[in-house]
């Protein structure tokens, strides 16, 4: 390879040349683009922030109204509760001393039963057992 110098090697142009008087006319062109523009006026504005609040105001009510809609109610019927109580070893003491006196007479059952019917699903000695004591 052969020594390469740069001082003595032919230089080459690089293209780029300012225009003559370019520097002269530069600080009256760049005056004259940075004047002031004329202020603009909309003609018709609209209240943005009338939607957000909106939004907001909409979203408020409608989460309350969503939970109630979709929420089940997880109580269970009646027949339910009384095979669960019929089937657990809870004395009726118990019971009763856990419920209310509003759902103790609840409670209350009125049986009117004929007496064919009693007839029918005891034997005779049964009622006789029953009468006596």
């Amino acid at each position: 390879m052969k020594p390469f110098k740069l001082d003595q090697q032919p230089k080459i142009k690089t293209g780029f040349k300012t225009p003559d008087d370019y520097f002269e006319g530069f600080e009256s062109s760049v005056m004259q683009q940075l004047q002031p523009r004329p202020k603009v006026i909309k003609l018709k504005s609209k209240p943005y922030w009338w939607y957000a609040a909106a939004a907001v105001l909409a979203i408020s009510l409608s989460v309350p109204a969503v939970r109630v809609l979709t929420s089940t109610k997880n109580q269970p019927d009646e027949s339910a509760l009384e095979r669960y109580f019929a089937y657990t070893n809870i004395p009726e003491e118990q019971l009763v001393e856990l419920l209310e006196k509003e759902d103790i007479e609840k409670i209350q059952i009125d049986y009117q039963l004929e007496d064919a019917a009693i007839e029918e699903t005891l034997p005779a000695a049964a009622i006789e057992h029953y009468i006596i004591d």
